[in-house]
């Protein structure tokens, strides 16, 4: 096993490849700004690198790690890697993934006819995915479908 220690002084003890995968992925600065019609930018990660092959999602891009303690770390993930459907993978010191977290739900990023969903929101320095999603349906033919727009917020946590 391979003892690390970060920032704050706390050992942290990994299965050795997947800390390898781990010391690949650069930080986030919190607060993060999102928003569901933009992507995010994407580290400079060597996808060729036999250790970053062997964790990275299949079909996933890295975006980065937002944390990581003695017991688990949680790196964002965009899905499939050419389109924005981000969410959090947590995982623990063997490197199983213990939990997703979505940063948009299926309907919060939509435009079709009648229809429109927009989300943005934060990822704050405690932890929590505080997200507003703007949604207005309305008839073409009226100008003005802001009379229409519902705003729903939303708090999650990540850890």
């Amino acid at each position: 096993m391979q003892v690390e220690t970060l920032k704050n002084n706390q050992n942290i003890v990994w299965n050795t490849d997947f800390q390898n995968y781990l010391n690949q992925i650069p930080f986030l600065n919190l607060p993060l700004h999102f928003e569901c019609s933009k992507g995010f930018e994407v580290p400079n990660i060597d996808l060729n690198n036999g250790i970053v092959k062997k964790y990275i999602p299949e079909g996933g891009t890295i975006i980065g790690k937002i944390y990581q303690n003695k017991n688990e770390a949680a790196i964002i993930y965009m899905y499939p890697a050419d389109i924005l459907f981000p969410e959090i993978s947590i995982f623990n010191t063997n490197g199983k993934e213990i939990k997703k977290i979505l940063l948009f739900e299926e309907n919060e990023c939509v435009r079709e006819e009648g229809y429109f969903a927009k989300t943005v929101g934060t990822i704050t320095p405690d932890y929590k995915i505080k997200t507003k999603t703007y949604t207005c349906r309305w008839n073409p033919e009226i100008e003005d479908p802001s009379k229409d727009t519902t705003i729903v917020e939303n708090i999650k946590s990540i850890k």
